[in-house]
């Protein structure tokens, strides 16, 4: 029940993204929502294939996306652009 509730969340953050991207294009502002993956922390345990360093690759990949340079209103995993 836990992974349903969170995959819900998950959803309507990157819609979110989305929303304020249009909304904030016009100021030049880009919103971006990343996904690190499942990573090995206290919260995901030891079971993920992946160690936290390569989760946050993503997320400092996407935060010097700005001005009229980049997308906005994306998705991204391991920068690349992935389904919403």
């Amino acid at each position: 029940m836990a992974g349903l509730r969170l995959q819900g969340l998950q959803g309507r953050l990157t819609a979110l993204s989305r929303i304020y991207a249009s909304d904030l294009s016009d100021r030049h502002i880009r919103i971006n929502a990343v996904c690190p993956g499942w990573v090995r922390t206290d919260m995901g345990g030891r079971s993920p294939p992946r160690h936290v360093s390569q989760g946050d690759a993503s997320i400092v990949w996407a935060a010097p996306l700005s001005g009229d340079k980049g997308p906005t209103g994306c998705f991204f995993r391991d920068g690349e652009p992935i389904s919403w």
